[in-house]
């Protein structure tokens, strides 16, 4: 199984999230928005993972 792996701009340009780079890492840390992994300096998402948060966003939209 292939893993795409995403770079803020893929978060901006293809997921259009619409945080800024230090909200995302905020969202990091406080465990709200999923944890990259570190690749030698670069830090990526599982674009899995963000599929599954931009679904739990959506589900918690029509909840509401």
């Amino acid at each position: 199984m292939t893993r795409r792996l995403l770079s803020f701009k893929d978060l901006h340009q293809q997921y259009g999230i619409p945080h800024s780079d230090t909200t995302i890492w905020r969202m990091v840390k406080n465990r709200t928005f999923p944890r990259p992994v570190k690749i030698g300096r670069r830090r990526c998402w599982d674009e899995s993972e963000i599929d599954q948060y931009v679904k739990a966003q959506l589900a918690m939209r029509e909840k509401a």
